[in-house]
């Protein structure tokens, strides 16, 4: 059996006991070696990230709701967000139940567990980048289609299968390890996540850029056409929270590939923290901070 996350509780000349936990932190998601770590530090980040995916859990729930129950703000652009948020959400929720002895022991149940929590955490990506694409879409375009949408679906849900099944025909042996139900290191069956994000990653990093370059331009150009008068009211509402939350998205995520990387504790507890409170960000910049969603909330408790 696996001796991870096992302490010495009690023992005598004939009796030797030990206690066991399989708590796992978000370092492992991220890794592409195998780099060990000392059993406090362990400890610790398992318990960072426990908390921090709870309260991630709650953030996105509580931003879901918000969201649904303000009339005024469904739109394409709320289902982004809601999406967004039940990707994080369930992909958490996984995350946290996939430490369990039963299910590691369990051969078939741990492959299929991690096929699905990889089906899970791709679409957190793809979320993300569906964002970057709507914040691109609307800034140049000023509306979407209903086909569009159908297209956001798409690369939402259906990607992430795609992926998953891709990854499943070329090594099935690489869902599941000793320790916890995830993507194989030996195969390198990790890089069909790792590879993936770091893709969205950069493409959001570029929309970003140009959106931002394109802002710039429009306010400083007098004469600008009913177009880019949309595009820079959509700069100033929706898109002014996407600008700023998208970044920190991608941040935490930098951090767990320099995680993977490097592996210094004091970037791995920086991941762990920043990804474990992805829901909470969510929910403090659509919800808390969003000075739209304040004055509908006002408005409707007055």
């Amino acid at each position: 059996w696996s001796s991870s996350g096992c302490h010495l509780s009690f023992s005598n000349a004939t009796i030797t006991e030990c206690k066991c936990d399989h708590m796992t932190n978000y370092a492992v998601l991220m890794s592409i070696g195998d780099m060990p770590i000392p059993a406090k530090h362990t400890r610790a980040l398992s318990i960072v990230t426990y908390i921090g995916c709870t309260l991630s859990i709650l953030g996105v729930f509580l931003t879901v709701v918000t969201l649904i129950s303000l009339p005024v703000l469904r739109s394409e652009r709320t289902r982004i967000h809601c999406n967004l948020c039940i990707a994080v959400g369930v992909s958490q929720i996984l995350f946290l139940a996939g430490g369990t002895e039963e299910l590691v022991e369990s051969k078939v149940g741990c492959k299929l567990y991690a096929a699905l929590m990889f089906y899970a955490f791709m679409s957190v990506f793809s979320w993300m980048l569906v964002e970057g694409i709507h914040l691109y879409q609307m800034i140049i375009i000023a509306f979407i289609t209903r086909a569009m949408m159908k297209f956001y679906y798409f690369i939402g849900w259906g990607l992430p299968m795609c992926i998953v099944v891709i990854a499943s025909c070329i090594s099935h042996k690489g869902y599941g390890t000793p320790n916890f139900c995830w993507l194989s290191l030996t195969d390198h069956t990790i890089w069909a996540f790792t590879g993936p994000a770091i893709v969205v990653i950069l493409v959001n990093a570029v929309v970003l850029g140009a959106v931002l370059r394109l802002r710039t331009k429009l306010e400083n150009n007098a004469e600008v056409s009913h177009r880019a008068c949309l595009s820079i009211l959509f700069l100033r509402t929706g898109a002014r929270v996407s600008i700023m939350l998208l970044p920190l998205l991608g941040l935490s995520w930098i951090f767990g590939l320099f995680t993977a990387m490097e592996g210094t504790l004091v970037i791995q507890y920086i991941f762990a923290a920043t990804n474990s409170l992805q829901g909470l960000m969510i929910f403090a910049f659509h919800c808390v901070g969003n000075s739209e969603v304040g004055c509908l909330l006002i408005g409707n408790f007055r």
